[in-house]
């Protein structure tokens, strides 16, 4: 199966992502029990006039996650996840 791919133009939409993204709890360390599954990961690329302004990966399954950059490490909400699913235009992220 070829990788999903989807470019969102709308500056509405996808500032709305980026806050939301932002606006996640950092994650505390510490070990955590995580559920086996399906490997699922959505890269995000924030882009303005060409250049990057930051980049996210996704882990919607699993132990599910949002790394902003090389270090920030979010905790994703249900919340989070269904914006994300709706702006990518999918059912599910998983």
């Amino acid at each position: 199966m070829p990788p999903f791919q989807r470019t969102i133009d709308d500056v509405t939409t996808v500032q709305r992502l980026y806050d939301a993204a932002s606006a996640l709890p950092k994650d505390q360390p510490g070990p955590r029990s995580c559920p086996d599954g399906p490997d699922v990961h959505y890269q995000l690329r924030f882009v303005q006039n060409g250049t990057l302004v930051s980049a996210m990966n996704d882990n919607a399954s699993g132990c599910q996650g949002l790394r902003i950059g090389a270090n920030d490490i979010r905790v994703t909400t249900p919340a989070f996840r269904a914006l994300l699913a709706q702006t990518l235009g999918l059912s599910s992220l998983t």
